[in-house]
């Protein structure tokens, strides 16, 4: 699992540097992970690809927002649930910005935690 972390952080980190700093290579390269056509448009849930794009774009929120993970998580004992949280608060700073690819993003993010979600409504 870690291997895989940094693997798909350095996608995304790579994608920021090489391409360029802009919201927007954030919300594609999240896209393309999440979509992958080489997996028949399967893949991942996004967040380490965009936990290492957001640290080239922004490196003092991107630690904020790994804290908030680790508390939420420590709280909650369910990546989901931090991973949701912190993706709404992404979302809040991209109304903030504003910055319309932050917060698209934050709804693909949320959006592919959908299972998590509801199976953690149904009963045991």
């Amino acid at each position: 699992g870690a291997l895989t972390l940094c693997l798909d952080a350095l996608k995304g980190a790579l994608a920021i540097l090489f391409l360029k700093s802009s919201p927007w290579v954030l919300l594609f390269v999240v896209m393309g992970h999440c979509f992958s056509p080489i997996m028949d448009f399967k893949g991942g849930k996004g967040v380490a690809t965009a936990l290492g794009a957001l640290l080239v774009m922004n490196f003092h929120f991107t630690l904020i927002l790994v804290l908030l993970w680790a508390m939420v998580f420590y709280q909650t004992r369910t990546p989901a649930s931090a991973s949701i949280t912190t993706s709404v608060v992404t979302m809040i700073y991209g109304l903030l910005l504003p910055s319309l690819p932050f917060i698209l993003t934050s709804i693909l993010i949320i959006f592919r935690h959908r299972s998590n979600v509801s199976s953690a409504n149904q009963p045991a």
